[in-house]
Parts: C-alpha cells; structure tokens; sequence
C-alpha cells in the first residue's frame, strides 16, 4: 500500500484559512502531504533535518517555526514528544474513507501512532466520516481514544461491512412470483427461450402445457426448447435517493437557520461555509444544542470555518471533563497559599528557586498530609495553578 502520489484539491486556494498561511507554512503542508512514508491515517515521522534539506535556502529553524503555524491552525499536529506529526485531514480530503480497502490499511495504521494527542485528533476526524463507510472508523475512534495498540478484532471485522462505492443502497425489487387461489384471470407472461433472450411478443394466454424443465440447449444435447413461461407481476420498486435528498435540504435550512440566529454578521460566502460545515454536523446526528453550542464559542474566536467540528466536540465531551475534574476550589486556595509562601521564602533565602514549599508550611497552613498531592513538590509551580499575579 505504498503511496506513489499526492492529491491536492483544487479548492484549497479557495480556503481563507489557507491563505492566511505564510508561503513557508504553505510549502511545508505540500511538502508533508508528498512524503514517501506518510501513512494513510496521515501519519509521518518528524524528521526536521530531512525537510529542511529538501530546500538549500531552508533551516531547521524555518521548518520548525512553519511545522509551528500549521499546528495551530491545525492543518497538520506535531507532538514533540513522540516526534510524530499528523496530516489530520488527510482520510478525509484524500479520499481515503471513499476506497474500503484503503480505508481499513488506515484505520490499522492509526493504532501505529504513539502521541495521546495525534490519536484524539484523528478520532474526531473518523467520526466526522459518512455513514456509509460503516461502523469501524466510528469504533476504531473509540479504541484509539482508550489507548488500544493494535486494531481490535471487532474493527478489523467491521471494515468489511461498510457499502462499497457504486454499490445501491438496497436491492430494487424487480419480478414477483404472484400467488394463485382459485380460478383467476390469465395474466401476462414472458416466454424465456432456453437460448436467454426473452421473447419480443409475449402471449396474452398462458400455454396449457408449459414446461417445467428448460431445453438442455448448450448442454451438447436437445433442440431449442420450448423456453419457460414465466408470469409476470408488477410491483412498486422504490425510488432511490428521494428520502435522503428531503433530509439533506431539511437539514441545510435547519444549518442555515442555526447560522443565521448565532452568528448573524457575516458575509454571504463565509455563512455558507460555516452553514455547510453546521449541515454536516447536524447530518452526523449530532444535537443541534451541542451545534449552538459550539458556534456560539465560534463566533467568540478568531478561528477559521473548519475549526467549528472540534469546538462542537468540545461541547459534547464537556459534562465528562466537568465529571473527570478531580479538583475543588478550595485545593486551588490552598495551593496558591502554597506557591505565596514558598515565592516568599526564596526571597528571604531560605530555599532556592525550584526547591518545592518547605514541609513545615504544610502545618503552618493546616495541610492534611492526605491533600499534599495537590501541589507539584520540587518542580516549583503547582498543577493547574498559575504564578500569583504581581510576584516575582
């Protein structure tokens, strides 16, 4: 499954978040996207010397200060940590998640990366795909989020079960066999020679002897047979495409209405890429109140259009980090406590600047010994607690 080639779409210098890009920025993103050893899940190794070297006028400084401008704007995250960088977009607008077999490479590739963040991240992304492509990237999401090393059994066998492209929604219904009670009008039938070919004038009446079993015509034995009579009944065949398409243009109104209420100063081409982007939310099943939600955060920012997906996200994981938060104010009050005291003791020389808060302050401020987890010790600062304002 080796790549021999990048796919850029057109519509990219139609983006203003990609024009708002610097040209480094921007020649760094097509740089990624033609790496030999990106992965289908959008998966590269950060290899800063390597790119720099592909320009003779550029640094590791210039790659370093681009790889930066594109992880804010999320068209690609680094983590320096695993030194691992992710194309995010790339299922998407690659047209991965269109090719099965493709799709299911990337979703065994994804268990590959080792950064908690880049795996968050490309979960969002499988769960903003179509639902056609099946139940495995929305599980594959899931297994990656709970840190899985390798692809479950369960998505490996969903990956087969997703509609492959130009394959109908459902088998139309063509001819039926009509049920006889009792004596009943002839109807029309279709006399089906033994060679194939249907006959161009069906009899209006039934033959009284038909026969039951087709000529052995092409079996080396027989003449043309007398064919098979077959009734023919109609049957209402459903029209493929209607329902969705009522759903798609009730669900761009309801977009466009949602747009339209939330953030009301807009220009035209900007709400309708917003709109678009809240139409496809909206077409995921996700709550239009996890929507509003999120384009009221939007409106509040300076973000790009494209950014809308992950402040929705931020609205539907918010009751399980309010769940998950395991701190209280008054552990927050305590802790500054800690962190004044300690500034106040590097000044009067008793400790120095990352030696943590001396025990004895810990009594003096009726610390239980149970809650001393609740400042960082030796480090200096305090979990989640910022430097006091106005000390040095």
């Amino acid at each position: 499954m080796a790549r021999d080639h990048a796919r850029i779409d057109i519509i990219i210098w139609d983006d203003p978040d990609w024009l708002d890009l610097s040209c480094e920025a921007q020649r760094l993103y097509l740089l990624l996207l033609s790496q030999k050893d990106l992965s289908y899940c959008g998966l590269l190794p950060m290899r800063l010397r390597r790119w720099a070297s592909k320009c003779r006028n550029t640094t590791v400084d210039n790659i370093t200060a681009a790889l930066a401008e594109l992880h804010n704007t999320r068209f690609v995250l680094a983590d320096h940590d695993t030194e691992e960088v992710l194309v995010r977009s790339l299922v998407r607008n690659d047209g991965i998640w269109k090719q099965p077999n493709t799709l299911a490479g990337a979703l065994r590739l994804a268990f590959d990366i080792s950064s908690p963040i880049l795996r968050a991240a490309l979960a969002e992304e499988l769960r903003r795909l179509p639902a056609r492509c099946g139940a495995a990237p929305q599980m594959a999401a899931t297994a990656l989020v709970a840190g899985a090393h390798e692809i479950p059994p369960a998505v490996q066998a969903a990956c087969g079960t997703g509609r492959r492209r130009g394959a109908p929604a459902s088998a139309p219904t063509a001819l039926t066999m009509p049920e006889t009670t009792g004596q009943s009008e002839p109807e029309p039938v279709a006399v089906v020679e033994a060679s194939g070919k249907g006959s161009g004038n069906p009899s209006p009446i039934p033959s009284e002897n038909p026969s039951e079993i087709p000529s052995a015509l092409g079996q080396g034995e027989g003449d043309r047979g007398k064919g098979v009579v077959v009734p023919l009944a109609l049957s209402e065949t459903p029209v493929q495409g209607v329902a969705p398409a009522r759903e798609g243009v009730r669900t761009r109104e309801d977009a466009t209405r949602l747009v339209a209420e939330h953030v009301p100063t807009l220009t035209r081409k900007v709400a309708t890429r917003l709109a678009g982007e809240v139409a496809e939310l909206l077409g995921e099943g996700i709550a239009a109140e996890h929507v509003t939600t999120g384009l009221r955060t939007w409106a509040g920012k300076r973000l790009g259009v494209g950014l809308l997906p992950e402040l929705v996200a931020e609205a539907m994981r918010a009751p399980v980090i309010a769940q998950a938060a395991g701190r209280s104010r008054s552990d927050d009050a305590v802790a500054a406590a800690m962190e004044l005291v300690r500034r106040m003791a590097i000044e009067d020389g008793e400790i120095g600047e990352h030696d943590p808060a001396p025990e004895h302050l810990a009594a003096v401020l009726g610390l239980a010994p149970g809650r001393r987890d609740i400042f960082a010790g030796g480090s200096g600062s305090f979990v989640g607690v910022p430097a006091l304002a106005g000390v040095a």
